[in-house]
């Protein structure tokens, strides 16, 4: 029985691993997006306004705000879904 309560314990040191890692991944692709939005409005400011360029920008922002949902959700699902093994594990261990 203690094998099974510390391999779910490393396995939930694994999860917030990786929880952090894509808590990370989510930051760089926010600081991504803001770059993106930040170059947009300064094509904007601009009077000669490069509208492919522009337009190139929007659809690259608009992919990596998708993203950010996806792993988001992802996430929330991943944590939600070990947390109620574990709880499952304890009680069937008593």
């Amino acid at each position: 029985m203690n094998d099974t309560s510390s391999s779910s314990s490393s396995h939930s040191t694994v999860s917030e691993d990786t929880a952090q890692s894509n808590s990370e991944n989510n930051m760089r692709v926010y600081q991504n997006v803001k770059l993106n939005l930040q170059d947009i409005l300064n094509h904007l400011k601009k009077s000669d306004i490069n509208f492919r360029a522009l337009e190139e920008k929007m659809i690259m922002t608009a992919k990596l705000v998708n993203t950010i949902l996806q792993e988001s959700s992802s996430v929330k699902l991943s944590n939600t879904t070990l947390q109620e093994s574990s709880s499952d594990k304890e009680v069937s261990s008593e």
